[in-house]
């Protein structure tokens, strides 16, 4: 009971610390260097675990994993990446990363946060994350809508 205690608890004071202040998608503007420009994409990372319940929900939900195959058609600059750790216990390392998006375990490592709580969201544009959310209902309430004002302003900005 107490080691489940321990890591429920390390796994709050995670959550806490990744939700820090990112600035929403709603908050930017088209001169704002977080918006994405005709061309840039926009990479959606979500952190996973196998072993993770709510992971499995969110990879088999209509709109969850299996929706992001037909952003392809609406949204073909939008990339989503799963990073999928072996565990809920074990630790997130370089080669779950893309070349590209490196950077992010770079940042993740320097603070000792490479066990995200899982299912985490990011929304990274250009090197800069705009948008960092947890938990299933996040995908949905908040991610979604936030993929849908970048792409409407994308078309906006040279």
């Amino acid at each position: 009971m107490r080691n489940r205690l321990t890591r429920l608890l390390t796994r709050l004071a995670c959550l806490a610390v990744l939700s820090g202040p990112i600035v929403a998608a709603e908050q930017t503007t088209q001169d704002d260097p977080r918006m994405p420009r005709r061309d840039d994409p926009i990479y959606v990372v979500a952190h996973s675990a196998v072993d993770c319940p709510a992971c499995a929900t969110w990879r088999k939900a209509a709109d969850g994993l299996p929706a992001t195959q037909q952003w392809t058609k609406t949204w073909p600059k939008v990339r989503v990446v799963v990073i999928e750790r072996a565990s809920l216990d074990s630790s997130e390392d370089a080669s779950l990363y893309p070349p590209e998006l490196r950077f992010l375990y770079d940042e993740r490592k320097a603070r000792y946060q490479l066990a995200p709580p899982t299912p985490t969201f990011e929304v990274v544009v250009r090197d800069r994350i705009v948008m960092r959310q947890s938990g299933v209902q996040a995908w949905s309430g908040q991610v979604i809508p936030a993929i849908r004002i970048l792409e409407e302003n994308r078309s906006k900005t040279p």
